[in-house]
Formats: C-alpha cells, sequence, structure tokens
C-alpha cells in the first residue's frame, strides 16, 4: 500500500487473507512430491510459479495489513495499544502454523543486521536446539527458497 493511499477495508483484507491461505494450502499440498521427487518437470515448474505467486500476493496482503495496523494503532491509549498488540500476537499465533516450517521462511530470507536483530530475540532453545538439529532436516523441500 503506497503512503497516503486508500487503506483496503477489512473484507478486502479478509479476501486476501484467504487465497493467502488458499495458495498455501495448494502448494503444501505438493510437497510430498516434491520431497520424493516424484514431481514431473512440468509440475515442477508450475508449482515454481505457484510459490511465486504465493509471494507476491503474501507481500501485498503484508504491507496492506502493516498499513492498516499502523493507520489504526497510532494515537492510541497505552492500554488500547498493549490490548491490540495482544489481539495481533494471539492472531498471528493461531495462524501462523508450525514454527518448524514457518521459522525457515522468516529466519533464512533476512539477511545482515535484520537476521542477526531476529535471531538474537529468539530463544536459545530455537537457535541451539530446534533449528539446527531437530528442525532443520524438515525443510528439505524448501532449500530452494531459501536465501540461506
Amino acid at each position: 500500500v503506497q503512503r497516503g493511499a486508500p487503506l483496503p477495508a477489512v473484507a478486502e483484507l479478509a479476501d486476501q487473507h484467504a487465497a493467502v491461505e488458499a495458495a498455501v494450502a495448494a502448494v503444501r499440498g505438493k510437497l510430498g512430491q516434491l520431497a520424493t521427487g516424484t514431481m514431473s518437470p512440468a509440475a515442477r515448474q508450475a508449482w515454481r510459479a505457484a510459490v511465486a505467486a504465493l509471494c507476491d500476493g503474501w507481500t501485498e496482503h503484508v504491507q496492506a495489513e502493516e498499513a492498516v495496523f499502523e493507520r489504526h494503532l497510532t494515537g492510541l491509549p497505552a492500554e488500547e495499544d498493549q490490548a491490540m498488540a495482544k489481539r495481533i500476537d494471539k492472531h498471528g499465533r493461531a495462524n501462523a502454523g508450525s514454527g518448524a516450517v514457518m521459522l525457515p521462511f522468516i529466519l533464512f530470507n533476512l539477511t545482515g543486521a535484520d537476521r542477526e536483530d531476529f535471531e538474537g530475540r529468539l530463544p536459545w532453545i530455537l537457535t541451539g536446539m530446534l533449528i539446527p538439529k531437530m528442525w532443520k532436516r524438515r525443510w528439505g523441500p524448501m532449500a530452494p527458497y531459501l536465501a540461506v
């Protein structure tokens, strides 16, 4: 959403969110074939195009949501700001899915100081144990899409 542009309505955000969820489900549904190598070259190309479209849709959706939240949160009294932050956190946790699947997209697509800053905020159990020792092997099918 460009600065000064009208903000999308909540219904539009909900429609975008539903479209992103459907795209994620479609991509996730083919991970098994990709991991086992049973996906045809044409299907693999279509899958990559679907992932690229998902990334574009995700970026647009997140930018729109951030613009709406920023506009609505600016100037809220502290207690309302905290209550809104708790609702946003609860929504995010409910819809983010498995940490083992989401963390590589968040962490390994950041670079430089952004990555160091984000990783520094994570508890040791994630960065020292779960990510490198337990979860990383589950990321094989996603490896082409991580900027590691």
